[in-house]
């Protein structure tokens, strides 16, 4: 009888370790797409505006003579210093 209780009780441990599991990679997958966050791996502009309130920057730089260049050619860190602009 007591086995069977152990056996039991393991049983139940390992379903609601795999439930919680899932569920974290269900709430990770969620929250990632809702954050959109494959597109924080691309060198995409409109990366930039996903999360930053930069619209009007983003419009801006569309129709300026930089729009061939990309945000990242400025404004990503390489070897802890910023190339050209400084992060605004």
């Amino acid at each position: 009888m007591e086995k069977d209780n152990n056996s039991e009780k393991g049983n139940i441990q390992k379903i609601l370790s795999v439930s919680l599991i899932v569920l974290a990679v269900v709430a990770f997958t969620y929250v990632f797409t809702l954050a959109k966050g494959l597109s924080y791996l691309s060198s995409d502009p409109k990366a930039c505006i996903n999360c930053h309130v930069m619209n009007t920057s983003y419009a801006t730089w569309q129709h300026s003579s930089h729009s061939q260049v990309k945000c990242i050619e400025c404004h990503l860190r390489l070897n802890g210093k910023f190339r050209g602009l400084k992060s605004t």
